[in-house]
């Protein structure tokens, strides 16, 4: 059950300078290829993409989602609550406070699994 979000915005609008475009732009081509090997079923390898896009920029909002989503899947669900939650503070932060509210639902579903004894891949072994 994965989110899938878009980020419809364009930087060159919003007066960001050449070296931020072009941080996000290569954050987004790791972002990219995480989802089409995710559709893959590659999930170890899109996990590391979504590493490097997300080292290159923290706050790549859709690369934070699909790192919840991977994490959820793989049944890492404390991750999954701190990514999500990772991608409220951003919303909040630009001013998206109904975007941030959104992810409450996924958030509790995890929280539940976890009170339900179904733990994290850590806890399990």
């Amino acid at each position: 059950m994965f989110i899938k979000w878009s980020d419809d915005s364009n930087a060159a609008e919003k007066g960001e300078s050449e070296d931020v475009q072009r941080v996000k732009a290569e954050s987004n081509a790791f972002y990219q290829s995480a989802k089409e090997k995710s559709d893959r079923g590659a999930y170890q390898e899109a996990s590391e993409d979504i590493e490097k896009a997300l080292e290159i920029y923290p706050e790549n909002i859709p690369a934070i989602l699909h790192s919840a989503n991977l994490k959820a899947y793989s049944g890492d669900r404390l991750g999954a609550i701190q990514a999500w939650e990772r991608a409220q503070e951003i919303y909040r932060k630009i001013g998206q406070p109904e975007n941030a509210e959104l992810l409450e639902t996924r958030k509790s579903i995890a929280y539940q699994a976890i009170l339900d004894g179904e733990g994290t891949p850590l806890e399990d072994e």
